[in-house]
Formats: C-alpha cells, structure tokens, sequence
C-alpha cells in the first residue's frame, strides 16, 4: 500500500474500509455445513414476505449485451427489511461467461457483495458460481415442499427430511442436468424429502455419472442411476437443471410426473 506524504494523509482522508472476501470454496463449505439453517432462512424470509411481515426492494436486473457477443453481464441490486426491522443491501454484479479461456467451464463469473446498511460499504464479497447455485437449489426445494404437500402451507413449517418426525413416504427424483445446480437441488431436496432413487439426465454421461456417485455418497439409502431419456424414467418429482438450448424431450412422447420444477431464471432459457 503506497504511503503519502503526512500533510497530503490529513487532506485527503483516506479510511480503509472493513471488507470480509469469500471464495466460491468458503462458500459452498459454510452453506453446506449449516445446510439445514441455510434453507430454514431462506423459506422463513420468503414466508415473511409474502405475509407482509417484511418488505422487499427488487428492482428489474438491469442486463447488458453487445452485439455479436455470446454472453453478458448484470448488475443485480436488492433491499431487504426483514421481520425483525434490520436492513439488508445486497448487489450482484455477476456475468455470463461463454467463452471460457480465462475463467474455463464456469458459467456464472463475478461478485456478490452485501453492503454495511448504515454507511453503504461494501462489507462482505463472495464470489457468484456456486452461491448462485445453490440458491437456485434451494429455490427448487422450497418450491417442491409447498406444492408436494400444500396441507402444510405454513412458512414457518421446516421438517428435514432426515428426521423421523418428516412423516413422508420415499420417493423418485429425475434430475434433467449434472452441473453444480443438479448437486445442489439434490442436495437441498434431500434435507425436505426422502428419496428411494434419483435418475440423472445429462448428454454428458461422464459428469452425470459422477453425480450418481457422489450421491450415492451422500444418500447411501438412495438409489442413483444415470438415464438416457426422461421417457425412461417414472418420477414422482422432475427438475429442469440446465440451460442448454438442445431440445431435452419430445413432449408427446413424455408420461409427465406428478410434478415439475423449474429453478432457473426465465432468461436462461430458450
């Protein structure tokens, strides 16, 4: 850090401000060990929302495009006043990366950044990929527990699936794309729900092989299989992961669950 002459210190008055960094590997650690408190905040702030017991400021995302250009970038701000009356600012400045040379098979590039809400800081930066992921996980597993089992419409309500008191039959989950938002909805979904077999669809048989098996890790009671087509696969639950462009299924040929997901934003899909 240069150092200025003392005379032109006090003219300026230059403070450092107070910054915390998180990697995408801290962020997936701290949110992964505390899984079950991470999804029990996030369903009880929407809760508190929808009842009117906290107010939220959620400008349109404001996306930037070039012509020609395969990605973009988005600058993401937010306004929380949760139900307890503490302010919570938050932007995301975060890119669609294409191209990958710099920064390879990574998608999501770029910052979050949570703002000291009295002096306007930034306090705390995290790295976007795998925060992004997860929390369209968890997006897809609080959707998929209010609307398996409306009866229990109560935001407050969290049981975890690992506990006896959950009350829920075992069922199947088709998972339509391996990438870090299928681990992650897996992963979530499991905390709600108790699976007997999760089948994987993903044109890269390799990655979607990979998942089966780190599920199989992480849900030893739980069947994992890699499946060429959702035709194939009778499924009580069917989640969209994937961005991809191609054609997944013909839908005159689809026998359809008994419910569907989809976790992903309106712009990342065809």
């Amino acid at each position: 850090e240069p150092q200025l002459e003392p005379q032109l210190e006090w003219l300026l008055r230059v403070t450092a401000e107070p910054l915390q960094q998180l990697s995408d590997r801290q962020v997936h650690q701290l949110l992964t060990v505390h899984l079950d408190d991470y999804l029990k905040y996030v369903k009880n702030g929407l809760g508190d929302i929808g009842a009117g017991r906290a107010a939220i400021d959620l400008p349109p995302k404001q996306l930037f495009q070039q012509t020609g250009e395969a990605g973009d970038f988005r600058v993401m701000p937010c306004v929380r006043t949760a139900a307890d009356g503490r302010v919570h600012k938050t932007v995301k400045l975060v890119g669609t990366n294409k191209v990958g040379i710099q920064v390879a098979d990574q998608i999501t590039v770029g910052k979050a950044c949570y703002l000291e809400p009295e002096e306007n800081f930034i306090s705390h930066q995290f790295d976007a990929c795998l925060l992004s992921s997860i929390r369209t996980g968890a997006c897809a597993a609080i959707a998929a527990d209010y609307l398996l089992d409306p009866a229990t419409f109560e935001p407050t309500r969290f049981a975890p699936a690992t506990s006896d008191s959950s009350g829920r039959d075992a069922m199947t989950l088709t998972l339509v794309g391996a990438g870090r938002v299928g681990l992650y909805t897996a992963w979530c979904l499991s905390r709600f729900f108790t699976f007997s077999q999760i089948n994987v669809v993903d044109r890269q048989t390799e990655r979607a092989e990979a998942l089966c098996g780190f599920l199989q890790t992480l849900l030893p009671d739980c069947r994992s299989d890699v499946a060429g087509s959702i035709n194939d696969c009778d499924s009580r639950l069917l989640v969209l992961a994937t961005d991809s462009t191609r054609p997944i299924f013909n839908p005159d040929e689809l026998q359809p669950p008994r419910l569907g997901t989809n976790p992903l934003g309106p712009d990342q899909l065809p």
